[in-house]
């Protein structure tokens, strides 16, 4: 059979080489690639040399952790979120809050200043019990009240002694200070900055000064709007707009607390602080698991949806791993006089090895081609495929194994009878549930192992009886586990025809 090419299909495995060696040769280390790092896998000091920086924007909940290798050698990676796993004397976050202490207009704050210091006090004492904290004012020049220092109660007796009786207001020049002062917390991996104020400017800074040294210095910017004038106010209003252009760029978390209802005011300080602890407890560290390796990783973030309360969507980053250092690959002895053999790492322009999986790619996908018009025009006489049966039909007759797979091969190894099978819906593969206890994830120590980047090493715990009672359990797994799309807490009872969910692997829990 002779086939032909068209010159549409040249030019589309052409264009297809192309772009999969651009893609690779844009590959960035951090997302986004501008703005503030949500996940950065070249982080400044201190972290460690070989990690991923994740940032959790207030307001936001981490979701899903995947890696795929960009080599041969396996990757495998953890994630620490607890202050005692982090490496010597670093810790995960340090807060400033900083407190606009001026009277406003007509001394028209002090009637509101006593609720407004009750609700300043109630978000230093729901910080994370870790967090580094400082307490800073400003009027006309900020002051240090309290320093950063993980004993909380020092900085709240500091708040409930507080008075306000600036007459300026310099709020972009020192909050402008106050993020330089945050970036000389050299151990802290994470810098924050809670800013309360009513949003007015008497100086002559834009805020976008504000905006530019916080993207330099890596800090996040939010804000606690206290508004003691009426809602609707045009004061009100500019400082609303101030607020939310200084937060924003950030994805700082940014509220409106109106303090002529005491009530209300207090319901949105207690869910600004929620948020905000939420953010910083599920910000943490990547880390390879044994000798690091070139790997993609991919985090997602649930966030809401500007205007629909209640809604959320997911939003992915994704950044590239690369050893610090990682021994070079053996080469022959060259001649120091041959500068032309560097021209070889390089193809049109492009890093070879780029080039080569481009190459790849395309024949690849010429190849799939071939196939697909060597048999246009007619159908196999032979009947319809065994792929075409049900992957949950338990075939009569097999004899009884425990299939357990991972990454580069399967074994089959006789045992006693299971009491059910896991069934994969995205490919079919079923692994044996032994009786008793019996652990899940990738790790090859587990009864049944799942390799999937977004499984933990050890996932959750499944145990059954012989009268068919199944209950499963999730191990603190990063990505957690779902029975019927529904995420647990604990033990929780499972029934056959049940899904359980593995980050995003789905087993289906079917009769043996």
């Amino acid at each position: 059979m002779t086939n032909r090419f068209s010159p549409s299909v040249i030019a589309v495995a052409a264009a297809l080489l192309v772009a999969t060696g651009a893609q690779a040769q844009d590959a960035a280390t951090r997302a986004p690639a501008t703005g503030l790092a949500i996940l950065d896998c070249a982080p400044p000091a201190p972290a460690p040399e070989d990690s991923c920086l994740v940032r959790v924007p207030s307001g936001n909940e981490r979701g899903d952790m995947r890696f795929r290798p960009l080599g041969e050698k396996k990757a495998d990676f953890d994630f620490v979120k607890s202050v005692d796993e982090l490496p010597g004397d670093v810790t995960l976050s340090a807060t400033m809050v900083l407190i606009d202490l001026s009277v406003g207009d007509a001394s028209g704050r002090k009637r509101s200043w006593t609720r407004e210091r009750d609700l300043i006090s109630q978000v230093v004492s729901n910080l994370p019990s870790d967090e580094k904290v400082a307490i800073y004012g400003f009027g006309n020049d900020i002051v240090e009240l309290s320093p950063f220092s993980t004993n909380h109660a020092a900085a709240q007796d500091v708040v409930k002694s507080l008075d306000i009786q600036e007459r300026n207001t310099r709020l972009v020049a020192n909050s402008t200070r106050a993020i330089e002062l945050l970036s000389q917390q050299d151990d802290a991996l994470l810098k924050n900055l809670i800013l309360i104020t009513d949003g007015d400017e008497e100086g002559l800074a834009t805020v976008e000064e504000i905006t530019a040294a916080a993207e330099e210095a890596g800090v996040s910017v939010s804000a606690l709007g206290m508004f003691w004038r009426a809602q609707g106010n045009a004061r009100t209003t500019r400082g609303i707009d101030v607020l939310k252009r200084l937060t924003d760029p950030q994805k700082g978390l940014m509220e409106e607390v109106y303090l002529q209802s005491p009530t209300t005011a207090s319901s949105v300080v207690s869910e600004f602080i929620s948020s905000y602890a939420k953010s910083v407890k599920g910000s943490g560290l990547i880390v390879p698991v044994g000798d690091p390796a070139p790997a993609r990783i991919t985090i997602d973030m649930i966030e809401p949806v500007i205007g629909q309360p209640g809604r959320t969507q997911t939003e992915s980053y994704v950044a590239e791993f690369q050893p610090a250092n990682v021994p070079p690959a053996e080469e022959e002895p060259q001649d120091a006089a041959e500068p032309e053999e560097e021209a070889e790492n390089m193809i049109l322009g492009l890093p070879a090895l780029y080039v080569y999986i481009g190459a790849g790619v395309a024949v690849l996908l010429l190849l799939l081609l071939v196939l697909l018009l060597s048999r246009r025009g007619g159908r196999s006489d032979s009947g319809d495929l065994d792929g075409d049966q049900d992957l949950f039909d338990d075939e009569p007759g097999s004899p009884e194994t425990v299939l357990r797979q991972d990454e580069d091969i399967h074994t089959q190894v006789s045992a006693p009878p299971p009491l059910a099978y896991l069934v994969r819906v995205d490919n079919g593969h079923r692994f044996a549930v032994p009786a008793g206890r019996a652990t899940l994830g990738r790790s090859g120590t587990n009864a049944v192992v799942i390799p999937d980047g977004g499984v933990s090493r050890v996932h959750a715990e499944l145990s059954g009886t012989p009268d068919g009672r199944f209950t499963v359990t999730d191990l603190d797994s990063l990505n957690g586990t779902l029975v019927n799309d529904r995420k647990i807490k604990g033990a929780q009872k499972i029934n056959v025809g049940d899904t359980l969910g593995l980050g995003s692997v789905r087993l289906k829990l079917v009769r043996a």
